[in-house]
C-alpha cells in the first residue's frame, strides 16, 4: 500500500531538535465496472475508480452485452493454462538426482526416498515471482502396498487451506497441486475468504513456475504443480503407451494421460471430467468474487461423469501394463492436470502441518 510520509520538528527550549515521523498510507482505487443491466456482469467499456463499488458498478469486466441481464457466462474463457514444452528450461540442477524405491511386503508399504531434486533441467530459480532457490531435501515417503479405495474421497483442501500433498513421482520430485493463494488475500479493496481457493495453474496468478509447470518452497523443495514436461520428455512419453509416472500418496499408481481405449486395445488421451461453471459466481467482489468463472478460482470448475471417463479424482478404474484391471489417477492437460483429492487413505507422509505452523506463501498475483 502506498505510503506519504511527514516529519513534524519541535525546537525544545534546550535548544534540541524533536523529530515525529508521522506515516499516512494511502489506499489505492480500484476499477469499477458499470452493470447497467443489473446481471452482475460488468462493462469493461465504462470504468470508474473509487476506494469503494460506486452504486450500479461491479468489480469485473464479464459483461458481452450490457443490455442482455441473462447473466450468461458461456463466452468466458479458461484462464487455465500450461507448458507443455520444455526445451525454455535450461537450468542445471545444484545437484544430481537421488532416488530409490523399495518395497517392503513384510510391513506392506512402498518406500521412496528422495533429494527432491529433478532429473532434468529447470527454470531459473530466484525469479520475478518466486524468490526461492532450489534446494536439496531428505524426504521418506510411505505409501500403502495393497492400496484400497474408499466410499469417501479425501480432498487436498479444507476450509479453502492445504492439507495434503498429492504424491511422488519416480524422480522423487513431489506432485503439488494446491496454491496457498485466497480471494482477498493481497487486493487492497477485497475482504480475505479462504473459501475461494485460488488455482495455481490459472494465467491470472503468477507463482514463478517453469516450463515444467513447476517451482520452488521456501524451504527450497522444487515441486510440480501439474504436468511435468521435462520429466516426460526424460521418460520418452510420444502416445503410443502408457507410462506410469508416479504413485499418489494412497499408493495408487499415477500415469499421464494415455490410457487404453475401453476396448482396451489402442491407447488414447484422456482429459478430466471439469469445466467451468456457466452461473455468475454470485459474490460482491469485495466478501466474495462476482462476475463469471474464468479459471481463476478452483471453485469456478464443476464435475460432471459424463464429460469424460475420470472421476471426481480424476481417477478411474481400467487396464494397466501392470494389471489388467486396477484404479490409478491420470495427469491430464486440462484443468486440474493433477488430480486434487485422493480416492483412498493417504499415507501420514503427505500430510501438511497444521495451518498457521508452517505457512506456504506465494507470489505475484495478476
Amino acid at each position: 500500500m502506498p505510503r506519504l510520509s511527514f516529519f513534524l520538528l519541535f525546537l525544545l527550549s534546550s535548544g534540541s531538535l524533536l523529530a515525529f515521523r508521522i506515516v499516512h498510507c494511502v489506499m489505492q482505487e480500484s476499477p469499477w465496472y458499470a452493470d447497467t443491466d443489473g446481471d452482475g456482469l460488468g462493462d469493461a467499456t465504462t470504468v470508474m475508480l473509487s476506494h469503494a463499488p460506486p452504486v450500479g458498478f461491479v468489480a469485473n469486466a464479464h459483461d458481452a452485452d450490457d443490455t442482455d441481464g441473462s447473466g450468461n457466462c458461456d463466452h468466458i474463457k479458461d484462464s487455465f493454462t500450461l507448458n507443455l514444452d520444455p526445451s525454455s528450461c535450461t537450468e542445471p540442477t545444484p545437484q544430481n538426482n537421488e532416488f530409490q524405491m523399495i518395497v517392503d511386503r513384510e510391513n506392506e508399504w512402498r518406500i521412496i526416498y528422495s533429494n527432491s531434486i529433478p532429473n532434468h533441467p529447470t527454470g531459473s530459480f530466484p525469479n520475478a515471482n518466486n524468490p526461492n532457490r532450489i534446494r536439496p531435501q531428505r524426504r521418506t515417503y510411505r505409501f500403502p502396498l495393497n492400496p484400497q479405495t474408499h466410499t469417501h474421497q479425501t480432498s487436498l483442501v479444507a476450509e479453502g487451506h492445504p492439507t495434503h500433498t498429492f504424491g511422488v513421482l519416480l524422480n522423487g520430485v513431489e506432485l503439488d497441486p494446491i496454491a496457498a493463494e485466497w480471494f482477498g488475500q493481497r487486493e487492497v479493496h477485497q475482504r480475505h475468504n479462504a473459501v475461494w481457493n485460488k488455482s495455481a495453474l490459472s494465467a491470472h496468478i503468477d507463482l514463478g513456475e517453469d516450463c515444467n509447470n513447476a517451482h520452488v518452497q521456501p524451504s527450497g523443495k522444487y515441486h510440480y504443480h501439474g504436468v511435468p514436461t521435462g520429466y516426460l520428455k526424460q521418460l520418452a512419453v510420444d502416445g503410443t503407451r502408457m507410462v506410469k509416472i508416479g504413485y499418489a500418496g494412497d499408493g495408487f499408481p499415477i500415469y499421464y494421460k494415455y490410457i487404453y481405449a475401453a476396448d482396451g486395445q489402442g491407447i488414447v488421451p484422456a482429459g478430466s471430467s471439469y469445466r467451468l461453471k456457466w452461473a455468475i459466481r454470485g459474490g460482491d467482489g469485495r466478501t466474495a468474487p462476482d462476475g463469471c468463472p474464468d479459471g481463476t478460482y478452483v471453485q469456478d470448475y464443476e464435475y460432471r461423469a459424463e464429460w469424460g471417463p475420470l472421476d471426481e479424482c480424476n481417477g478411474m478404474w481400467g487396464k494397466t501394463p501392470e494389471q489388467p484391471r486396477e484404479y490409478f489417477y491420470v495427469v491430464t492437460d486440462n484443468w486440474p492436470s493433477s488430480p486434487m483429492c485422493f480416492s483412498g487413505q493417504p499415507s501420514r507422509d503427505f500430510a501438511l502441518p497444521p495451518r498457521g505452523h508452517h505457512p506456504r506463501p506465494h507470489r505475484r498475483i495478476r
